[in-house]
């Protein structure tokens, strides 16, 4: 599809038989009979190609007439789309009807505009040029819809706002409804980005807020303190209360079930007979109800059998996680007496509910790594003056050697170097002495040339007389 002339125009190529078949109804669109759509030609791989360039204020209707049906037998089912798209044409439609409608036919030839939050990774194949991804119609992400859009089919300024979009953001997509891969998809034709944020991030912006405000009004300073302070001032204080645990660490699991999250968490963390840690007790709940978690944390706090909860959830659909922006969730886990090791999620997730957890981590992995860690850091704070200074000497020791070894480089660069200086200096000596050679060798032939000539200037004058 040849660029547009600016942004308020888009051109559209003719059929190739459209001018044979269909040249009455052509001849309407030349010579600016039709307010804000002309035939125009351009060059094209050498060739010269008719087709219409339309105006942002072209309208479809000319009073009962209707151009829609006309340009429908001039140009190709997409770039009637495009046309339609282009000129604002869509039909305003809610995810949920377009998804209805969907149901109905896979493809009834309307074009549908719709609004909603981008709610996964913006995939772009640049082989085929095109992109995926999927708009939820709220901050639940339940209800969504995957779209389908090619560049071939957008005008510069949408390929530009294309090229931009990402988790999150808040669009408006037109298009029509197809079949693909047995799913419904949504092809979209035109995009716009929308002003603000998205659904879901105004929903936790609200949610922290609440949070914020349930520690100002009830929270203690302990709580209020979870927010200010770092990750590892959190970890050294979760050292300090390690300390004071009786051998083994009692860990209590909430997990979904049959959850592979919680599987990982098991076996990095050293647990059994004879390991550091046992989980005394596995509660499965529904991850996708902040309530049902909360119930679990106040009943292992009821049951007194774990001196730590573990919260673990491998990863998964963002929106499935929507329990841990809640400032119900959040609320408590600040509010239990048990310390509270959360890892949910991937790396790159952030909730809420870590600014109120006790030990904060993004996966099941790494909260059985740094409960691992805590551990061997309590043990060795519990194991004496004696083990100390003997890691002082240790650490005495290695940067001795360390020293040692520095030193040793240092002598082998030196030594590097003073071969490389005698070698520039042979080479000197032996470039000066070449030198020297041309310099005398130089002089003798000329004083050889001035020989010769004074002989010749003698034996001229002799000829002479």
């Amino acid at each position: 599809m040849m660029e547009e002339a600016r942004q308020d125009t888009l051109w559209v190529p003719q059929r190739e038989d459209a001018y044979k078949a269909h040249g009455e109804i052509l001849r309407r669109f030349s010579q600016n009979k039709v307010p804000g759509i002309s035939i125009q030609r351009r060059w094209r791989r050498e060739a010269q190609v008719w087709g219409f360039l339309v105006e942002r204020g072209f309208c479809m209707k000319d009073g009962e007439h209707s151009f829609e049906d006309d340009l429908a037998l001039l140009v190709a089912k997409e770039n009637m789309i495009r046309i339609k798209a282009f000129c604002g044409m869509a039909e305003s439609c809610g995810i949920e009807a377009c998804l209805a409608a969907a149901a109905d036919t896979f493809y009834d030839g309307r074009l549908y505009r719709i609004e909603g939050d981008i709610c996964s990774s913006v995939w772009r194949d640049e082989e085929k040029r095109c992109a995926r991804f999927q708009l939820a119609a709220d901050r639940t992400g339940k209800t969504r819809i995957a779209v389908y859009m090619e560049e071939r089919n957008l005008t510069a300024a949408d390929r530009e706002t294309l090229a931009k979009l990402k988790l999150d953001g808040r669009v408006t997509v037109s298009g029509t409804l197809a079949l693909y891969g047995g799913a419904v998809q949504f092809q979209g034709c035109a995009v716009e980005r929308m002003e603000g944020p998205s659904d879901y991030r105004k929903w936790c912006r609200e949610e922290a807020t609440a949070f914020q405000k349930w520690l100002e009004t009830e929270g203690s300073e302990e709580q209020r303190a979870l927010l200010r302070i770092a990750d590892r001032e959190k970890e050294r204080r979760f050292i300090e209360k390690m300390g004071t645990w009786k051998a083994p660490c009692r860990v209590g699991l909430i997990a979904p079930k049959d959850s592979q999250g919680a599987e990982d968490f098991k076996s990095r963390l050293p647990h059994g007979t004879g390991r550091p840690f046992m989980i005394v007790e596995t509660k499965n709940v529904n991850f996708a109800q902040a309530g049902e978690i909360g119930d679990a944390i106040k009943a292992f706090i009821e049951e007194r059998c774990c001196d730590c909860i573990a919260i673990v959830r491998g990863g998964g659909d963002r929106y499935g996680m929507n329990a841990f922006q809640t400032a119900e969730l959040a609320k408590a886990i600040a509010a239990s007496s048990l310390p509270v090791v959360l890892g949910v999620g991937h790396t790159q997730d952030e909730f809420l509910c870590e600014k109120a957890a006790h030990l904060p981590c993004r996966t099941p992995t790494d909260a059985a790594a740094a409960l691992d860690e805590a551990s061997k850091k309590a043990r060795k704070k519990e194991s004496g003056d004696k083990k100390t200074w003997q890691e002082k000497i240790d650490q005495c020791e290695e940067m001795i050697k360390q020293l040692k070894d520095e030193r040793d480089e240092s002598l082998q660069e030196a030594e590097r170097l003073r071969k490389l200086l005698e070698t520039e200096r042979a080479q000197w000596a032996e470039e000066k002495a070449h030198l020297k050679a041309a310099v005398q060798q130089r002089a003798r032939n000329r004083r050889d040339a001035d020989s010769h000539s004074a002989a010749a200037r003698f034996r001229g004058f002799l000829r002479r007389k």
